[in-house]
């Protein structure tokens, strides 16, 4: 009866509700100084003004002005007609009161006075103190309009009564004024009435419908944006809202097209019975002069897809609300039928859309959905109906199948497999074959377009050990939502699996076994119901890692992995494989509830207490809970903005983000030991986990912590790309082409080798073909992601003063400017500047495709401007952010930006040119692309050459094996097994570990590079001194930071290159002296030894070394050695070209230009330093490299000497074996012969 009661209630009252109570709260009714339905007056003899008022209205002609001048009695504005709320539920009702008001100094208060009706009269509502009962609003002191919107609270005494009466005063007490206007009281029923527009109204099905939370224009759970060419504007604002902080603005310039607001999740109404259902929306707009349309687009689900539900016209069908023109903040309330078509047709969804066509311009707010069934309303599905646990999570409505075990006779027909008259071993850190050591090739049954048979008669032919197999998680899981609203997950059958590998045995082919190939991104069984289950935001996001699905910390995320890995391994458990792999390609940046409170824990250990926290960090946590990362403070849900914050959050407190990826190594390992345990369980197999260690610029990498990893891993997965081998075509290399084809062909390897003891194989490596070394502008410009070459804006700046007003930013207005093609020179362009030589703009607009996004997020690319020709010089910003600046003449100069960070996908972009002409012609002279950085150059095939430099390389440098992926347009390399047989042939003296024994080391900071660096040009400073001792024919181990703190044999390197080590782990510095004291030598650049990971603060280098730096070296100066100079630059890592000093105790080997040393020797106790304060190129490097190892009298075991004398011999010399028994290994990795 209630239910009934209250549905026609909504119905005849909809002209109260939901509309403004007061008559005339704009005071535009009325005649000269009076307003209609409104009157104002003093009290007790006050001095006062009081009138209707048409100047400096906020909306409208009139607004009202109250002034009191005294400090007598006082002056007051009231409503004359009574508000009444004749509705028995009205306790069931929001009563709010808004509007806008200026120029007061004190608090003003707006009161309501309530009243009850007896024998037809009204009594005023007295409290227990004889006071007024009543409800203050208090008008804070403004100087300009603000707004204000609040919630009224009834009287507790007047639940008692029938009906209330209300009536507002504005109250001025002392001495004041006061403009008052667009005053607003609504009133709307609570969700049991599906009218409700309160924030924590738990019936309105809308999430954030009030805009407020967000980041910048964005606004949560909402999109916006035009079609049909459609020129607009649509942000979240701030500067017109009917409550609250924010609304959400659309504006359309023009005719064409269209503009909407939407949704982005969508609505469900179960087991759809339009007769059951009445759906009602409201919200509150303003500004619009023509009608706009709300609208509700109608959808049902179709296998795992949602699509369109479609009228017999084939036109989406939905139903709309008209929102009229309006000049004030206008509530509107409408109930939606649901069209015919949708009764029967099962679950439909609903998705609201706001559109319109014409040149105008709408804010919206308080936007709201409530649906009743049968009379009930709808709960809105979210953390708050749910019994809350903060940290993990409540996964109660979670309905999880067991792993049903195999019947009898499934076991018979998935017994153990025959294997191959093979025997695979793992000891000493080899792969033993029957007992002997061995080097691995295989390829993968996925990737390249690899499959089915192909996985099989391929690697037969071509002499394959093995195939990689991938089952998914995804694959292994089935899902649905019950009539209960559980997610059910179940288990799919996997004798498919099964059958594969019993081919490939039966093939002779041996199995590495992967079952951790999923992330996030292909889960979209899961996925797709995460507006009904929130909390699985919790357990999975796609920032939370690179194919990593779940919070393995998570206890169900725990479940979740065991359950699909067993689901396969029911049946093939109990397989020889070479490894089981249960993690692949693993990126780990994890910021669940879960792992941010283990992270305050973490420091809290560390540090013992909070004020050391803040006094460390230089932070001002307040409690526990106040601890976060410092990329985490603000929630950006939109990709591009989380980028830009984590890159700025980054360096603005680079030691606090230092220790969270410091905690996220510790916590990833500490959650894994529980994981390997229960597959442990199931299969007796080798486990091991897929991981690259690479700096990325979300850093999902560098949490992979190689040592740590290990501990957990009985064969070591290491995850690289091939070598970037060049085609020279006997023409000499440059330094840079040759490094860069060394660091996957040497330095990751050596770091790897010299730091994990178990076998070390790379389980996916890529093979692209070889390029020529050149960039190849053709080939370029025809590949170009986005076509700009094409008109773009372009306006002179004689004065420069662009700069100063920002025009690179993507909001600026350039309407006005010309238009001119690029490429080429304004003079010849356009006759009007055919004479100008200055400052000028160039700006375009452009979408990068949203299929291009995955390549970056994973770091197999990095996207570029690519171009040549900037004449003369200038600065390039992308999005408002500089990504490059060229000085100098660069009419020809061929330039890269990387703009990975600042690149939006799937939305507009804004790119500008600043170009500066001093003379001649000007402009963006020969082309301008946008590209991959693998696309730089067409390349060919690999032939035999390059892949015996691969396999051979990856043998003497600790690896194991390899997992080929051929991506380079041919499979078929017939010459294959020759270079495999070459290695078989010498395998017992080549390849049990150590294989290279170091004589001296190198000495890499994974901490402060955040991971193994892997492009240039941040990778040229660091490899520089790698190259240098590579081609010294010095065999060197390398170091990291553990295994320096760790190692109990140092003393036995009697030099160590610390080159870059700007952070330390805490203890470091210490056991460096005390290395030093003991005899041996270190070679130190200008930024190494900054600061240890504990206390962050400088560390004493200029006192042991007996020197002080004075500031930083010009890239205009030189360095004098012996009777070279060396020039300078700004390194790609450092941006530094160096450090100058002032020597108070040290030898000075070398000198600036300026006359700072550039080269000092200090000696110390038994042992000595040398200090390099300049940042050298590879060749000055090698040349001081080679001197210090002849002072200190380390020698090469092996002389090699190059005839050619055209350029530097690029030539790696190693010794592999002993005494009795040795292999030379020579590889020339430069140009000619």
């Amino acid at each position: 009866m209630k239910s009934t009661l209250l549905i026609l209630l909504t119905m005849l009252l909809q002209i109260i509700f939901c509309n403004n109570l007061f008559l005339n709260g704009g005071f535009e009714e009325g005649k000269e100084n009076k307003a209609d339905a409104w009157s104002s007056g003093v009290w007790a003899g006050s001095d006062s003004i009081h009138y209707r008022s048409d100047k400096d209205a906020v909306n409208g002609k009139f607004c009202y002005y109250l002034e009191k001048r005294d400090s007598k009695g006082g002056l007051q504005l009231y409503s004359d007609k009574e508000i009444n709320l004749p509705l028995p539920e009205y306790k069931e009702s929001i009563i709010e009161i808004s509007g806008a008001y200026k120029g007061n100094k004190t608090s003003i208060t707006l009161q309501f006075r309530f009243y009850r009706v007896e024998n037809g009269k009204m009594i005023t509502l007295i409290n227990s103190l004889k006071q007024y009962d009543c409800f203050n609003v208090k008008m804070n002191p403004s100087s300009g309009w603000k707004r204000f919107s609040q919630i009224i609270s009834v009287p507790e005494q007047a639940k008692s009564h029938s009906s209330i009466i209300m009536r507002p005063y504005i109250l001025l007490s002392q001495a004041d004024s006061l403009f008052i206007d667009d005053l607003s009281l609504t009133a709307r029923l609570k969700a049991d009435s599906a009218v409700s527009q309160s924030t924590d109204d738990k019936y309105n099905l809308l999430e954030n419908s009030g805009f407020e939370e967000g980041s910048g224009d964005k606004a949560d759970d909402w999109s916006s944006g035009p079609w049909g060419g459609a020129k607009t504007v649509y942000k979240r604002s701030s500067t017109e809202k009917a409550s609250g902080n924010f609304s959400y603005f659309l504006e359309k310039l023009d005719n064409q097209g269209g503009i909407q607001l939407f949704y982005n999740k969508y609505i469900t109404l179960a087991g759809i019975d339009k007769n059951k259902y009445k759906v009602i929306v409201s919200g509150k707009y303003l500004g619009n002069k023509k009608t706009v349309y709300f609208q509700a687009r109608l959808y049902k689900k179709e296998g795992d897809k949602i699509i369109s539900l479609i009228d017999e016209k084939q036109k989406q069908i939905s139903c709309k609300a008209d929102l009229t023109p309006a000049g004030q903040w206008q509530a509107f309330s409408r109930e939606l039928v649901l069209p015919a078509v949708t009764a029967g047709t099962g679950d439909i969804f609903l998705k609201p859309y706001i559109i319109f066509f014409n040149a105008d311009s709408i804010y919206l707010d308080e936007l709201a959905i409530h649906i009743t069934r049968n009379g009930e309303p709808v709960l809105r599905i979210s953390r708050q109906e749910i019994p809350a646990d903060p940290l993990n999570g409540n996964f109660s409505r979670w309905k999880v199948a067991p792993i049903e075990p195999l019947s009898e006779n499934e076991k018979k027909s998935y017994s153990p497999i025959s294997l191959p008259n093979i025997s695979f071993t793992v000891k000493d850190g080899n792969i033993l074959k029957n007992g002997k050591p061995y080097f691995l090739i295989g390829t993968p049954t996925a990737g390249g377009g690899q499959w089915n048979s192909q996985t099989i008669w391929y690697p037969r032919v071509f002499k394959y050990d093995f195939v990689e197999k991938y089952d998914s998680v995804s694959r292994a899981m089935k899902v649905a939502v019950d009539e209960n609203k559980n997610l059910n997950i179940a288990w799919n059958n996997a004798a498919w699996s099964f059958s594969h590998i019993r081919e490939l045995y039966r093939n002779n082919i041996f199995v590495w076994m992967d079952i951790g190939t999923s992330d996030y991104k292909y889960l979209t069984q899961l996925t797709s119901h995460q507006d009904e289950f929130p909390e699985m935001k919790m357990l999975m996001q796609q920032r939370y890692g690179h194919f990593y699905p779940f919070d393995h910390a998570n206890s169900f995320g725990r479940q979740l992995y065991q359950g699909a890995w067993s689901s396969y391994l029911r049946y093939y458990g109990n397989v020889q494989f070479l490894s089981l792999e249960i993690f692949n390609e693993l990126g780990y940046s994890c910021s669940s509830p879960l792992t941010q409170n283990a992270f305050r824990n973490y420091l809290l250990q560390k540090y013992k207490s909070l004020p050391e926290i803040n006094k460390v960090f230089t932070t001002s946590f307040r409690d526990k809970n106040d601890i976060i990362a410092p990329h985490l403070r603000e929630n950006f849900s939109e990709y591009y903005q989380y980028k830009l914050n984590l890159e700025k959050s980054r360096a603005e407190n680079f030691s606090l983000y230092n220790e969270w990826l410091e905690f996220l190594k510790i916590f990833l390992v500490e959650n894994m030991r529980p994981l390997k345990k229960s597959v442990a369980a199931i299969s007796k197999n080798n486990i091991s986990i897929d991981a690259r260690h690479e700096l990325h610029e979300f850093d999902q990498y560098c949490t992979s912590d190689p040592e740590l990893i290990s501990e957990i891993s009985d064969i070591y997965d290491f995850h690289l790309g091939p070598p970037l081998f060049f085609n020279y075509n006997n023409r000499p290399a440059q330094a840079s082409d040759v490094l860069q084809s060394v660091i996957c062909a040497g330095f990751y390897l050596d770091y790897i080798r010299s730091i994990i003891d178990k076998p070390i194989v790379n389980p996916e490596c890529i093979i692209s073909g070889t390029k020529p070394p050149q960039a190849n502008e053709k080939f370029i410009i025809d590949n170009s992601l986005v076509n700009l070459h094409s008109k773009w804006k372009f306006s002179t700046d004689p004065g420069k003063k662009g700069m100063e007003q920002e025009w690179f930013k993507p909001g600026y207005n350039d309407a006005s400017w010309d238009e001119l093609e690029v490429p080429g020179m304004w003079e010849d362009l356009d006759s009007k500047y055919k004479t100008y030589d200055g400052w000028a703009w160039y700006r375009i607009k452009f979408v990068m495709p949203k299929k291009y996004q995955l390549a970056m997020e994973d770091g197999s690319v990095r996207y570029l401007i690519a171009g040549k020709g900037i004449d003369d010089n200038g600065k390039l910003f992308l999005n408002g952010n500089e990504i490059l600046s060229l000085e100098g003449n660069n009419w020809q100069t061929e330039y890269t930006a990387n703009i990975n960070t600042y690149l939006k996908f799937g939305e507009e972009n804004q790119l500008t040119v600043f170009i500066n002409d001093s003379s001649l012609g000007g402009g963006i002279r020969f082309y301008i692309t946008l590209i991959g950085d693998d696309m730089l150059a067409q390349k060919t095939p690999l032939e035999k050459p390059q892949m015996s430099a691969l396999l051979w390389t990856y043998a003497v440098h600790g690896m194991s094996g390899i997992d080929i992926w051929h991506w380079d347009d041919d499979m078929v390399k017939t010459w294959l097994p020759e270079i495999k047989n070459s290695i078989d042939n010498v395998s017992e003296i080549l390849l049990p570990r150590p294989r290279i024994k170091g004589k001296i080391a190198f000495f890499y900071s994974f901490e402060t590079f955040r991971g193994l660096v892997n492009k240039f040009p941040e990778a040229s400073d660091i490899m520089d001194y790698y190259g240098a001792m590579l081609f010294q024919q010095i065999p060197f181990d390398m170091l990291s930071g553990r295994k320096f703190l760790s190692s109990q044999n140092i003393n036995s390197y009697p030099l160590i290159v610390i080159p870059y080590a700007e952070l330390l782990r805490a203890g470091s510095f210490e056991k460096l002296k005390n290395y030093i004291a003991d005899g041996g030598t270190a070679v130190l650049t200008y930024n190494s030894c900054e600061k240890e990971d504990y206390s962050y603060s400088k560390l004493p280098l200029d006192e042991f070394l007996g020197m002080e730096r004075t500031g930083d070296a010009s890239s205009n100066d030189q360095v004098l050695y012996k009777s070279q100079s060396f020039s300078l630059s700004p390194g790609g890592w450092s941006k530094k070209s160096g450090v100058y000093l002032k020597n108070k105790s040290a030898e000075v080997l070398a000198k600036y230009a300026s006359g700072s040393p550039a080269l000092l020797y200090k000696k110390n106790s038994k042992g000595s330093v040398y200090y390099i304060a300049a940042e050298l190129d590879f060749t000055a490097v090698h040349t001081i490299l080679r001197d210090i190892l002849t002072r200190e009298k380390i020698s090469s075991p092996v002389i090699v000497h190059s005839e050619n004398t055209s350029e530097f011999p690029y030539i790696e010399a190693q010794i592999i074996g002993n005494e009795n028994k040795f292999l030379l290994y020579l590889v020339n990795w430069g140009g000619t012969e």
